[in-house]
């Protein structure tokens, strides 16, 4: 094990300490702020983008990345080292410090060449933004004025959106139907969403907002009826191309919302994986005067059973769809694709040419994992984890295959109805993807975890005849 500390002249009582600890070509990294030889904060595996101090010592500002790649931002008091919710981090740099003026290579403190920790990247507040926090409703007013009269521009709209972004209570909706007429004269497609504005808040910029969208994808952000039916109703989304919402808790309400929601008349992709709804609400799918351009519906990991999938392929109100999935597999306009020899693929409903086929129906579970295996998520979606790669492999190989594997992605992928016996072409299974990628002791614990789960769920070494 290793240990490197790190001081600054203008924080007296702040030590940055670093342990970083190699086993058989891993790095375990240990990242720690002491004040006055408490911790304030600590983190392991650091996944920093930046972070920095107040110049008098009272606040620690980390920007890390999260699972879904969105940048999150928090603030630390110390030296108690407690979070603070809704404290932005600074705009001037004259008044912070940034970790990596003095804390050398942190580059490497993720590990050796994987670059999770960028000190050198901390992004200030947008000073506009910033002083939006502090100002007063009647300053707000005179800002949004002094930005309007700048007239049109995609700077000016950021400027004019960070106002609003805390602005609640007095004046604001005053300042909402100011801006609505000085808007009426710039572009729609300036009047964008801006990133921190979520799609079910009931936020006043949405008042303002005009660009068209043609995608909306959630997953894990749990949306109640009333939430669904206002982002529905917006009149940015009355054009809608993909709307994919995964894990959301939609139940059978939920799906009615969407069915009667008229704003979903151009949707091609709807997406509602792993959701609660079951046949009622399947059915009110089928149902809907609005759908009837969905060329894709995906019901995977709903409990909904197969004879409603196959009403929802002979619905005459879904007249286009082409890709339906439900309950762990992909059923086809041309026919479910057979599965191969000495292979128990799971399939769902029948196509609207084939003899319906027999489903094992599996509960619901609410999505809590995180994915380590690229394009697993929009392959359990899509329900082509048995699909072929051009190396003859299915997503299974590639979820148990490096480094001893993931247990919790070939879970995912068994509860799906993944074929755990699928042979190569060369007759290498499963289990030899797993052996195969395993180089040390705590792999070998992995693995074995692993071949256990592939074995309770009917893995075979010997392929059927």
């Amino acid at each position: 094990m290793s240990e490197e500390v790190y001081r600054h002249k203008e924080l007296p009582g702040v030590v940055l300490r670093v342990s970083m600890e190699r086993c058989m070509g891993d790095t375990d990294v240990d990242f720690a702020v002491e004040v006055r030889g408490d911790v304030a904060y600590r983190e392991s595996d650091p996944n920093i983008e930046g972070m920095a101090f107040s110049r008098d010592g009272e606040w620690l500002f980390v920007q890390s990345t999260d699972p879904g790649f969105d940048t999150r931002y928090r603030t630390f008091a110390m030296p108690s080292g407690r979070e603070v919710e809704g404290r932005l981090h600074p705009s001037d740099p004259a008044t912070y410090i940034v970790a990596s003026d003095f804390v050398r290579g942190t580059h490497r403190l993720g590990g050796v060449g994987d670059g999770r920790f960028r000190g050198g990247r901390f992004t200030p507040t947008h000073p506009m933004r910033f002083a939006a926090v502090a100002m007063t409703p009647g300053d707000r007013l005179h800002a949004l004025e002094e930005v309007l009269a700048r007239g049109p521009s995609a700077e000016g709209w950021d400027d004019l959106a960070g106002l609003f972004e805390r602005w609640t209570g007095e004046g604001v909706q005053q300042g909402v139907e100011r801006a609505l007429v000085g808007l009426a004269s710039w572009p729609e497609l300036l009047r964008r969403r801006p990133a921190w504005l979520d799609w079910a808040d009931a936020h006043p910029l949405w008042a303002l907002v005009a660009a068209p969208e043609t995608q909306v994808e959630m997953a894990s952000r749990p949306l109640d009826v009333e939430s669904l039916r206002r982002m529905l109703a917006r009149p940015a989304l009355a054009h809608l191309d993909i709307l994919k919402l995964s894990a959301c808790g939609i139940g059978d309400e939920g799906a009615r919302v969407i069915a009667g929601s008229a704003s979903l008349k151009y949707l091609r992709t709807l997406g509602l994986y792993r959701n609660p709804l079951t046949d009622a609400g399947a059915r009110a799918l089928g149902q809907s005067p609005w759908l009837s351009n969905l060329t894709s519906l995906s019901l995977l990991l709903c409990p909904v059973s197969p004879a409603v999938i196959a009403e929802l392929r002979l619905s005459p109100n879904l007249p286009l769809v082409e890709r339906l999935y439900g309950d762990g597999s992909a059923a086809g306009h041309m026919g479910v694709k057979p599965p191969k020899p000495g292979t128990a693929r799971r399939v769902v409903g029948p196509s609207k040419t084939a003899a319906p086929l027999a489903v094992e129906e599996r509960p619901y579970r609410p999505f809590t994992e995180h994915d380590c295996v690229p394009g697993l998520e929009e392959a359990l979606e899509e329900g082509t984890f048995d699909e072929e790669d051009r190396w003859g492999r299915t997503m299974l190989f590639r979820a148990v295959a490096p480094f001893g594997g993931c247990i919790a992605c070939t879970r995912r992928l068994i509860d799906a109805g993944a074929d755990v016996n699928f042979r190569t072409a060369q007759g290498l299974s499963v289990l030899d993807e797993l052996r195969g990628g395993v180089s040390s002791g705590i792999e070998h614990e992995t693995a074995n975890k692993i071949e256990a789960v592939l074995r309770a769920a009917g893995y075979r070494d010997t392929p059927s005849a």
